[in-house]
Order: structure tokens, then C-alpha cells, then sequence
């Protein structure tokens, strides 16, 4: 370990100043990264990888390549650098570009860039210029490189930062059938991946967002610091992310109903409404849902909209508005004033009922209503110019309206007899079905020549073009898939790490083994070093990649050969996290035995003797 740049922290966090919390717990996993010399901060939402963290980030680098390598996938580079024209093709430019870098060269006619968050348009333009025919397909292309986002508010550490490592899985096919037959041999190998560290995750369905396509799954570990909330039932495999989750429709039984006929006084507390408007300014969204009494010893039971649920009835939500009411009714003040308006119905008031509110309601006068309650928020007058319309079910297939966040215990949708849990994870992997999405305004296509027609799947098929040879052509299939690999690292950190330090999975660990001996036997820690360094691993991850460049099959040993005392390399050994460590202390001098410690096996500490050491330890690695 001399040999080894090293900026472990003893005291304190004195170089983490404003780029991380001052007060952290001691285990917070951001903080040790620091303090261990795995990371240095250098700017709000960019770091440093120090020599024991590259080792970390290129273990999985390797572990993903293995993985890459099962579904014949090629390894490639591609440019930090996109051009904003590929991204105005695609339509991204639009949607999200305040979370881009811009680059643009000295003349005022150049070029306009990007710093690349993601390669889709990229990698997309490359293969439309070198594929041609169906022939050629599939194709599996892959990198792992550094990705930029202007991230507002980076936190977190290696969270949510401005610069990024990750892995990018991109799949070419000739037609929708064949494309989902590879997006399920990409979730196959995904689980395999996730499985080696052996810790909890989860397989969620989740929204494609931005990215684009028809069908997306996320890889979460579960975690407190997690900003993502995955919705699990415990009778059937059912999981999905908040945004696309749905519950079933419980109708409340015997309760008290609301009777709009009565006092205004003795309802209107009853009913509860959020509001936001549509990204034009031009619609106010209401959604109503019934005020819950709070529970003994609290002072609120507000229940969260489900804003994901809104936007699948009024897609141009915009939620972000701090004062929606205020930015919609400016808006119409606006535009008369300006006598920019011909018809009164270009500003409308969309009211959305939640089902366990509608189910205690008599609907007789339900307009009437909900027009005087809104006026406690919004002039008579105003509504009165606006064109409303009342719904309470779906517009598209007549559902009753779920418009209200799940909660632990909440009945499952997909099995009916099982119960909700919601969960705080961190998202770490994705995979998309992106059809025709980018192939098709990039003009990525190839010749069908003659194959046969392809059967029927779940996905649409896309009807050839006409070549002017008489051929046809059509969009390449594709899929993304993407690994965080600088994020996991900080997922693994924060999930493993305790009061003594972090605590990796040997796939990951800078180190597998480390050996720490007493002044005066340097002599014998180099005998154990020789015993266990020529030892081959029975790491499945090791043997996967037996054959791959610059990988051993050897257990990764360290010897601690620094001019430090003996204690202070057992509290780095500790806060670096290597899995085991080996000691040349007591049990050795009395009976010439090694004691074995790994903490996340219940703290366990064992002495062995030289000629058991190499197998025993294998055998804990194997639990790790």
C-alpha cells in the first residue's frame, strides 16, 4: 500500500468546505468517499476519482464489460460532443435544454454543441451511415464514458452531479419483434449484473419520460437517500415506479356522505383541492379530492396529488408553477387586454374528480358547486369567461379517476389480493424500447431485401417505404439501456457504510483482502501475501473474466507495508472498507495463526492457520 496515493482524512471532514454538508453522520457513505481518499470534491456537483476510487469505478467498468460481452456487444467511444442540429432532428433540443451544456466554437457561424448527457442522436446518426441492410443487423454497441448534465442543485454527492461515469447499451434490430426479444435477453442480463453485488433491488416499470419509446423498466436499490419511490406488492411480482404505479380502486363503504344541498359552511371543508395549469398558460387544472380528518397527535392528513396520474388526462401539466391560479388568470388578463382572443373558449377550467370523493357525493349539483367553491380562489367573473368541463373518469377508456398518491397498504391493482409498499430507492440501471423513435427522424434505416414479414408482437409494426429500386426500407429497431456507474459507487457507499467506515462487495471493493502485521514481522505478512496473492479466486465475477485483457484470476491482495503503527492501519483498513483483513498479531506469535476479520459478517473474527488461510478466505469472499 506505500506504492499507493492515499488522502485519507483521520480528523474530521476539513476539505469538504461548502461542496458537502459540514455536518454529516459519521456513516454517511458521500462523506466517507471523501474522507477515505476515494474522491475529492473540485466543484459544486464535479469530483475528483483518487487512485482507491478509480480502482472501485474500473472493477465495475470490467464487471460490465463480462456482462456486455454475453450479448456479443461491441465496445466503442463515442465523442463528448453532440451537435445541436442532430438534437433539433430528434426533437430533445425542446424538452429539457436547460439541463444541457452549451458549447460553441470562437466564430459566430459555428457550430453550435453540446456536452452529452446521453448519445442517442449520436450513435444513431453513426450506424444510419454505416448500416445499410438488414444483413448488418442486429448490432449491440456499448461505452462507458463520462457524461455531463447542468444539474441546479447537485447534491448529494455522487448522486446527482454535474459530471457523471455511465454505461450506455445501444441495440439495433431489423424489426419490432426481433427488438423485444433483445430487450428481454438486455433485462436478463441486467438482473444477472445486479444480482453479483448481492444486495436488495428492485425491477420496477417505469415511465420512458424524455428518453422516448413505448416500454422502460428501472434498476433501484433500495435507499433512504433515494429521491425515486418504487411501489411493491407483496403477493405478486407487481413494481413500478410512482409515476407509472396504479392502485385498485377501493370504493369507500358506509361513510359519511357530502350533501351539496346543504350549508355551503358544513361542506366546503369537506373537499380539498390542488391546482396547476397547462404549459400554455391557457388551461387551469382542478383536481378535488376528499379533506381527511388527521390522526391522534397530528396536526395535517393532506394526501398528495398524484401528478403523474393528471398528466395521463391533461398531458401539458405544467406543475412547477409556483401560483398557478395567479399565472392562469394574468394570462387571460393578458391576452383580452390585448384583444388576442376571438372565442371565450381557448381559456378552460379542466375539474377532476378523485373516486373515493365522488363515491360520497350526490352529483345532481355538482357544477353549481364546485363553481362556488372555486371562487373562494378565483373571481365569479373570471370563471364565468372560462369554458369548464367536469370530469370524473378517464376520457380514453371511462376508468373512475385514482388522482391521489399511493400509500403503504393500499390494495394492488395487478393481483387484487395483495398490498402496496412504497419504498425510497435510487434508480442505478434503465432499459428502454425505443421503436422507431430516433431511427426514424435521423433516417436510420435499412433494406429488407426479401425476409420474411415478422410476427406479430406487442410492439407496432412500421410499414416499409418504397426504395426507388423497388426495395423497401424501414426504421431500425432500437433500444437504450444505461448503467450509473460513478452513482452506483455512491449508492454503495451510503447503503453499506457504518461508524467504522465503508464496506464494499468484493466485486467492487478496491481490495479484497488486506494484511496488517505487528511491527517486527514484515518478514512473515510477506509469506501470507505469497500464500493467498497466488491463490485463484472463486469469485464467479473473477472467473467470468478470466479470459478478458488485464483481468487475474488471483485474489486481489494488498499487503499494508506503510511506515504507520498497527492500530492506525486496522482504522484505515476499516474506513476504506476492504472485506477482509488478515492480522499478524497475537494468535500469531503464540500459535503462528492469522486472524480473519470481516465486519459485515456479524464483526467476525477468527484465527487459522497458514495452510487454511487461502481456502477460508475464499470462503467468506463468497458470502459477500
Amino acid at each position: 500500500m506505500s506504492d499507493i496515493f492515499m488522502m485519507t482524512i483521520e480528523q474530521g471532514f476539513p476539505i469538504i468546505g461548502p461542496l458537502l454538508p459540514k455536518k454529516l453522520p459519521r456513516n454517511n457513505g458521500q462523506a466517507l468517499l471523501v474522507r477515505a481518499g476515494f474522491v475529492s470534491p473540485a466543484h459544486s456537483g464535479i469530483f475528483h476519482m483518487l487512485p482507491l476510487g478509480l480502482r472501485v469505478q474500473e472493477k465495475l467498468e470490467s464487471l460490465i464489460d463480462s456482462h456486455m460481452r454475453m450479448l456479443n456487444a461491441s465496445k466503442l467511444a463515442l465523442s463528448s460532443f453532440s451537435s445541436e442540429t442532430l438534437w433539433s432532428r430528434s426533437g430533445r433540443i425542446q424538452h429539457g435544454s436547460a439541463d444541457l451544456f452549451r458549447v460553441q466554437g470562437r466564430k459566430k457561424d459555428s457550430t453550435k454543441y453540446i456536452l452529452s448527457p446521453t448519445h442517442e442522436e449520436e450513435i444513431t446518426a453513426l450506424v444510419a451511415t454505416h448500416v445499410q441492410s438488414y444483413k448488418q443487423l442486429p448490432l449491440r454497441l456499448y461505452q462507458t464514458t463520462r457524461k455531463y448534465r447542468n444539474e441546479p442543485r447537485p447534491r448529494q454527492g455522487l448522486l446527482r452531479t454535474r459530471e457523471f461515469v455511465m454505461n450506455d447499451l445501444y441495440t439495433f434490430d431489423s424489426t419490432p419483434d426481433l427488438a423485444m426479444q433483445t430487450y428481454q435477453q438486455v433485462r436478463d442480463i441486467y438482473s444477472r449484473f445486479f444480482d453479483m453485488f448481492r444486495l436488495p433491488y428492485m425491477v420496477a416499470e417505469a415511465s420512458s419520460g424524455d428518453m422516448g419509446g413505448s416500454i422502460s423498466h428501472e434498476y433501484h436499490f433500495l435507499s433512504e437517500a433515494g429521491e425515486d419511490e418504487i411501489v411493491s406488492c407483496n403477493d405478486c411480482d407487481y413494481a413500478a415506479n410512482m409515476e407509472l404505479a396504479e392502485a385498485a380502486l377501493d370504493i369507500p363503504g358506509s361513510s359519511e356522505k357530502i350533501d351539496l344541498s346543504a350549508d355551503f359552511k358544513e361542506w366546503a371543508g369537506k373537499i380539498s383541492i390542488w391546482t396547476g395549469v397547462a404549459d400554455n398558460g391557457f388551461s387551469l387544472v382542478n383536481v378535488f379530492f376528499e379533506t381527511v380528518a388527521p390522526e391522534k397527535g397530528k396536526t395535517s392528513a393532506h394526501k398528495e396529488v398524484n401528478v403523474h396520474a393528471v398528466k395521463t388526462i391533461v398531458p401539458s401539466l405544467d406543475a412547477s408553477r409556483e401560483d398557478p391560479v395567479a399565472h392562469w388568470v394574468s394570462k387571460m388578463h393578458q391576452y383580452y387586454d390585448a384583444e388576442k382572443v376571438s372565442d371565450e373558449s381557448d381559456f378552460r377550467i379542466i375539474n377532476l374528480y378523485d373516486h373515493r370523493l365522488l363515491a360520497k357525493l350526490s352529483t345532481e349539483k355538482l357544477p353549481s358547486s364546485i363553481d362556488a367553491l372555486l371562487s373562494r380562489k378565483i373571481p365569479s367573473n373570471i370563471i364565468a369567461q372560462a369554458q369548464t368541463s367536469h370530469l370524473q373518469v378517464h376520457r380514453k377508456d371511462g376508468r373512475a379517476l385514482n388522482l391521489l398518491q399511493i400509500q403503504t397498504g393500499d390494495r394492488c391493482a395487478r393481483c387484487s389480493t395483495g398490498t402496496l409498499k412504497v419504498q425510497k430507492a435510487v434508480e442505478l440501471g434503465h432499459t428502454f424500447f425505443l421503436g422507431s423513435r430516433y431511427s426514424k427522424p435521423l433516417r436510420a434505416s435499412v433494406s429488407l431485401g426479401t425476409t420474411p414479414s415478422p410476427k406479430e408482437s406487442g410492439v407496432d409494426q412500421v410499414p416499409p417505404e418504397k426504395e426507388p429500386s423497388g426495395g423497401s426500407r424501414v426504421p431500425m429497431q432500437m433500444g437504450c439501456h444505461g448503467i450509473g456507474v460513478s452513482r452506483m459507487i455512491g449508492v454503495v457507499a451510503n447503503t453499506l457504510a457504518d461508524e467504522m467506515g465503508l464496506n464494499w462487495p468484493r466485486v467492487m471493493a478496491p481490495f479484497e483482502v488486506v494484511i496488517i502485521a505487528k511491527q517486527g514481522y514484515d518478514e512473515d505478512a510477506l509469506q501470507v501475501y505469497d500464500a493467498l496473492s497466488t491463490v485463484n479466486s472463486a469469485s464467479p465475477t473473477v472467473q467470468q473474466n478470466i479470459n478478458s485483457q488485464n483481468t487475474s484470476s488471483r485474489l486481489d491482495v494488498v499487503l499494508d507495508d506503510r511506515q504507520e503503527e498497527f492500530i492506525p492501519k486496522l482504522c484505515v483498513a476499516d474506513l476504506i472498507g476492504v472485506p477482509v483483513i488478515v492480522v499478524l498479531g497475537r494468535a500469531w506469535e503464540s500459535s503462528r495463526k492469522c486472524e480473519v476479520l470481516c465486519r459485515r459478517l456479524a464483526k467476525l473474527r477468527v484465527e487459522v492457520s497458514l495452510e487454511e488461510l487461502p481456502s477460508y478466505v475464499n470462503s467468506i469472499l463468497e458470502r459477500l
